[in-house]
């Protein structure tokens, strides 16, 4: 089943582009899709909605977060310096990220950890979490997520394009990186999809969404770790039916 933002459920009318729980399960997945887009993770965690199903029939959660709480919800310009300039340049992009995006990112980790992949390894700790974070967002003057917050620092990706794609870049590399070392402190259960330059410049939609071709490729990287997911559990449980432990050996 699949938990997220608008990364897996856009409003499905003209022009909205598709989402790759769509092509996921255009391509046979049977999937149930709880997101909705504008959904902040605390309010994923606090609803619960997807726990009546994983305590139920269900082995995986797709889950996509994090997105509106650390870029999306208009509110990046708390978390960006002033335009100087003397910092024009893409390598300058860590001068205008404040300390604040870090520790709001510390934040949405650990209510990550702690109110997801905890509980599931408490619960179930023989099902699992695919999780992505995101691609690199390209802010477009006005934008209302990305571009006009960061025009009101003085930013603008009309004149200083290079630096604004690298500030987003930094962000969201800063996630992804603490996402990698969940997925390495909890291996057996939390699997982590890096999806960063997959969506090429031409195949944004808006902002913070590919368009349709983007969210086919998403939807392929998606069935990959799909696949490779529901194999290995199917091999343990096999092992857990059929091998005779060490002690009744």
């Amino acid at each position: 089943m699949a938990e997220g933002d608008s990364w897996f459920r856009l409003p499905q009318i003209f022009p909205f582009p598709n989402t790759c729980i769509d092509y996921l399960q255009q391509l046979g997945y049977a999937i149930t899709n709880l997101a909705h887009w504008g959904d902040t993770l605390d309010q994923m965690l606090l609803a619960g909605r997807f726990w009546p199903y994983i305590d139920g029939g269900d082995d995986l959660l797709l889950f996509s977060a994090g997105g509106n709480d650390i870029i999306g919800n208009g509110g990046l310009a708390t978390f960006l310096n002033m335009f100087d300039v003397d910092h024009t340049k893409p390598s300058d992009a860590p001068y205008y990220v404040k300390q604040g995006f870090f520790d709001n990112l510390e934040v949405v980790v650990s209510n990550l950890e702690l109110g997801l992949i905890r509980p599931m390894a408490a619960r179930h700790a023989n099902k699992k979490i695919i999780m992505h974070g995101y691609d690199y967002a390209i802010p477009r003057p006005q934008g209302e997520w990305l571009g006009s917050p960061m025009q009101s620092q003085g930013l603008d990706p009309t004149f200083n394009a290079g630096l604004c794609q690298a500030i987003v870049r930094l962000m969201i590399d800063a996630y992804n990186v603490r996402l990698k070392a969940l997925a390495s402190k909890y291996k057996d259960l939390f699997i982590y999809l890096d999806l960063r330059g997959t969506i090429g410049k031409a195949e944004w939609y808006d902002e913070l969404h590919g368009n349709d071709a983007a969210a086919r490729k998403i939807a392929a990287k998606f069935a990959k770790a799909i696949d490779a997911a529901t194999v290995t559990t199917l091999q343990k449980s096999v092992a857990r039916v059929y091998l005779p432990s060490r002690a009744a050996a």
